[in-house]
């Protein structure tokens, strides 16, 4: 049996819904990350600064109304430097750290090409052990995609 990809069930999905739904209830129920309709263009956003002194970073591109490209990275404002397979040697001697450094950067490689694949950040599961920056690329992305929804009226 052929396994469906994700991107193809999501799409799937938002036809049989919309199939379903009278016009007016579409946009309500489905919702541009559902649809995968945004505007075109290249988005960036970063969150604040959180209390460990940490923000994210975001580069998105849209092309043709989806996701084409993520680009995103975790800044450490204490250290003056990025978060990256580089990082677990600030806590040499620390092996439980260097391991969440590991797990973290297997999240950092992973959830950009993930939500290419989902068109939907809510859909991007998260890795075991890469939670914290599981929650920095799903706040990052929202910041970032907040202005790239498409006019649901077809106006803009």
């Amino acid at each position: 049996m052929k396994k469906i990809s994700p991107v193809a069930l999501i799409l799937i999905q938002a036809a049989f819904i919309s199939l379903s739904c009278k016009d007016s209830e579409k946009t309500s129920i489905l919702g541009p990350e559902a649809t995968g309709i945004y505007q075109n263009g290249i988005y960036e956003g970063q969150t604040p600064k959180d209390y460990e002194g940490y923000n994210a970073l975001a580069i998105i591109e849209v092309k043709k109304g989806f996701i084409a490209t993520v680009g995103w990275k975790i800044y450490d404002n204490n250290l003056k430097r990025y978060f990256d397979s580089t990082y677990e040697e600030v806590y040499t001697g620390n092996a439980l750290y260097i391991q969440q450094c590991r797990d973290n950067m297997k999240g950092m490689v992973a959830y950009g090409p993930r939500l290419v694949e989902t068109q939907n950040v809510d859909s991007v599961d998260c890795i075991t052990g890469a939670t914290w920056c599981y929650n920095k690329f799903k706040q990052v992305v929202k910041i970032t995609l907040k202005d790239a929804a498409a006019d649901p009226e077809g106006t803009d």
